[in-house]
């Protein structure tokens, strides 16, 4: 099953009531019938569902040929309600009822879809003879597994009140293919109070470009230079408010789209000057309250697109003005305080304006590969400069290496021809909307692993293993899709989810996977949902 992500569906939790519903017995099973690799259906009732589920959730949990409606007492609950002991499903299949089962969340003995200390005092009760429990509220007691409520079910439910064990709890369930359907939560469109107004170009400016994981938390860029749209931000998302929202307002640039992580400290690249022609970069203080603004002087250099950190230097991928005499690449060996040009030199000439006599020139991203570093460069004007350059320390230039056989970039969704990149399983592993792969920095390979159709958007490593986030249009909608690999040879699906819009960045936090919508145009009707945060919980 897939799910279509609602901004409202992810928000509304109905209070949940307290009054339980006896258990009603479901139909014998049949043909049409509910499965589930993560609940148990004996018939009567549907058993395993932890406290916090809401009725989407459910509803991915299971399988079935036909659809399902919730009920609480005979009316029909609102998507995104969250269940309680007692609660009914019913399988229709063409407006027939075929099932009908009775939630039981484990635990919640009192129906109220929380397991607390009263749950356990009524089923110590139970035991004691002073009341009797049957129906669903019994099933919900016996949380050791057993076939009559004992002495073990109290141990299970106090360990879990007191907080020393707790279920799984995902933002989804598994399937019967083994990967999980997803139900992201929405946690906020921090951009839109930079962006509120309804055109194209600044729902466009929303696109959350980058994100990147640093003590615990998550930044996230957006903007967009190409429009000029100043001045930009950087949000943040943190698992203990579960919130995204705005954390640093009106930075000095027209877009924040790449994160790097020097040092230890935490940098944010600024593309575009918004108020005066210099280039910054922005770095996280030391206590994490505020990004401090590195302006550099004035030399015909004004975009940041990329930086790294490699040996004891510090390099910025520039964006010159036009036919001027000054090269896209620049190193720092004082830590960032200071920056000098570097060299980037083909066929014995220094690329740039002026010596080619037009055009500009932009290192959009640098790479490493075997203890090697490398620049991407393009030259706007003659595009037989564009390529792979090779950093030579000694003599403190980039050489020409290699046009790239088979590299492509597309064009539209994603500025800067990277949409990520990083060096894993012994290769170079770039996203531009294609996944691609190499040894060598010369020679391509391009995986479709999600489809020929998927565009290829992001990645992250979680321990050994590489996860990729890719999206696949289909007639209005996007399928969000992310995979795993250890090698780049298998690849494993791991969970999935619809949405109106494709999800054009991703991380990893503690346990849960963040994700922020994007839009492929500035001009025409952009999704809404560009710049919405979702987070997705997950237990693996």
């Amino acid at each position: 099953m897939k799910l279509n992500v609602k901004r409202l569906i992810s928000l509304t939790l109905a209070t949940a009531v307290t009054v339980c519903s006896l258990a009603i017995n479901g139909s014998a099973a049949s043909t049409y019938e509910i499965t589930s690799v993560n609940f148990t259906n004996d018939g009567t009732y549907l058993t395993s569902v932890y406290a916090g589920c809401t009725t989407v959730h459910v509803d991915a949990g299971i399988d079935q040929k036909g659809s399902v409606k919730f009920f609480r007492d005979g009316t029909e609950m609102e998507a995104g309600t969250k269940v309680v002991t007692g609660d009914t499903i019913k399988l229709y299949r063409n407006n027939s009822v075929k099932q009908t089962l009775s939630i039981v969340v484990s635990g919640d003995v009192t129906c109220d879809g929380a397991v607390t200390a009263a749950d356990l005092l009524y089923a110590q009760m139970a035991i004691l003879g002073v009341n009797s429990l049957e129906g669903a509220p019994l099933m919900a007691a016996k949380m050791s597994g057993g076939s009559s409520l004992s002495a073990a079910d109290l141990v299970a439910m106090r360990q879990y009140v007191l907080g020393f064990t707790a279920p799984t709890v995902m933002d989804g369930f598994y399937n019967s293919d083994g990967y999980i359907n997803a139900v992201p939560v929405y946690v906020g469109t921090p951009a839109f109070e930079r962006y509120n107004n309804s055109a194209a170009d600044i729902i466009f400016a929303r696109n959350p470009w980058d994100m990147q994981t640093y003590n615990g938390k998550v930044y996230i860029g957006s903007g967009d230079f190409n429009s000029n749209k100043a001045p930009s931000l950087i949000a943040c998302y943190d698992p203990e408010t579960d919130k995204a929202t705005v954390f640093q307002d009106r930075l000095d640039d027209e877009q924040v789209s790449n994160f790097a992580i020097i040092d230890g400290r935490l940098i944010a690249a600024g593309i575009d000057p918004s108020n005066n022609a210099i280039l910054h970069y922005f770095e996280l203080n030391a206590d994490g309250t505020a990004f401090i603004n590195y302006a550099m002087p004035y030399d015909w250099r004004v975009h940041n697109f990329d930086m790294i950190g490699f040996g004891d230097k510090i390099f910025i991928g520039a964006g010159t003005d036009s036919q001027k005499n000054r090269t896209a690449a620049l190193v720092s060996t004082d830590g960032g305080k200071t920056f000098s040009s570097v060299n980037v030199v083909k066929d014995g000439m220094n690329v740039t304006g002026a010596n080619i006599g037009s055009g500009w020139d932009r290192v959009y991203q640098y790479l490493t590969l075997n203890g090697d570093l490398y620049c991407y460069e393009v030259h706007v004007g003659d595009s037989s400069y564009d390529g792979f350059y090779k950093y030579d320390a000694d003599a403190n230039q980039f050489n020409f290496h290699s046009a790239g056989s088979g590299f492509v970039s597309t064009g539209g969704k994603f500025f800067n021809i990277f949409k990520e990149s990083m060096e894993f399983a012994g290769k170079s592993v770039i996203c531009t909307g294609y996944f691609l792969t190499t040894s060598d920095m010369k020679s391509f390979s391009k995986k479709t692993f999600a489809g020929s159709s998927a565009s290829y958007l992001d990645m992250v490593v979680i321990g050994d293993e590489l996860y990729v986030l890719a999206a696949t249009e289909n007639s209005g909608s996007y399928t969000n899709t992310v995979y795993k690999t250890k090698d780049l040879s298998t690849f494993t699906k791991v969970l999935e989810f619809d949405a109106e819009t494709y999800m054009i960045s991703m991380e990893y936090v503690d346990g849960t996977f963040v994700f922020g919508a994007g839009a492929p145009s500035n001009t025409t009707s952009p999704s809404t949902m560009c710049g919405d945060i979702f987070r997705v919980r997950v237990d693996f």
